[in-house]
């Protein structure tokens, strides 16, 4: 229950980022100018390395345009994306939002943006300075989730008197399809499968279940619980 409620709070936070950040009036100004935004490409990289810096739960943060084109980016090693075009859905997703209350979230998919390794992509559209109703451009930001979400579970581990680990207890995330999201088992990697009862899986939004199974030769005590989101993310 603790590690899926700080997993919840977490990545609210994040959605919370992408929104705040879009707003950037820099960005906004520089993209009701689409003829001189490129020229614009040294001051946006500098504002999101500066950001990037003090959030470093991020691997990246890049901007693109209403054709999905890559302006800038804060992370130097992925300067290679500025020019080129997104095709993600969520690219397209973006540039549709409603409002400046709204995100996009990516699924829990491999990308090309995370080192070919599977995380969640944040974004929020970029509107017009002069109106608010025009979107201009996106912003994306790429979370680091390997070691944020294996931070997440090693912090809920049960401990002994001494605060170590007790021996052969590890714990996942993973979604109702039982893919693995995050585990602290090496045994079970990231986008693998946790091949128990679907019943652990069905539960609903904010419930919890727990049952003894034997499992690999061995008895444990399961306990599961499901999201159930934080304010108005996922939820």
């Amino acid at each position: 229950s603790l590690a899926i409620d700080i997993m919840d709070r977490n990545l609210y936070e994040r959605a919370n980022d992408c929104r705040w950040w879009a707003l950037t009036s820099y960005f906004r100004e520089a993209f009701d100018d689409m003829n001189s935004i490129f020229h614009k490409k040294d001051e946006i990289s500098a504002i999101l390395k500066y950001i990037n810096d003090l959030y470093t739960v991020y691997t990246n943060l890049l901007v693109f345009d209403r054709d999905g084109k890559v302006i800038a980016v804060s992370n130097d090693k992925d300067e290679y994306l500025v020019g080129k075009v997104l095709t993600q859905d969520w690219v397209g997703k973006t540039l549709s939002l409603k409002d400046t209350s709204k995100y996009c979230v990516s699924k829990f998919e491999k990308t090309n943006l995370y080192a070919g390794e599977s995380t969640y992509v944040y974004c929020a559209a970029i509107r017009s300075f002069k109106n608010e109703k025009q979107i201009n451009g996106g912003i994306a930001i790429v979370f680091d989730s390997t070691p944020e979400f294996h931070a997440m579970l090693d912090e809920t581990l049960p401990r002994d008197s001494n605060q170590e680990k007790i021996p052969g207890t590890f714990a996942l995330f993973t979604n109702r399809s039982k893919k693995i999201i995050s585990s602290t088992n090496e045994s079970f990697e990231v986008n693998g499968f946790l091949d128990i009862e679907d019943k652990f899986f069905d539960i609903e939004n904010g419930h919890k279940y727990s049952e003894i199974i034997e499992f690999d030769n061995k008895y444990y005590a399961v306990g599961v619980r499901c999201s159930m989101g934080y304010r108005e993310y996922k939820s």
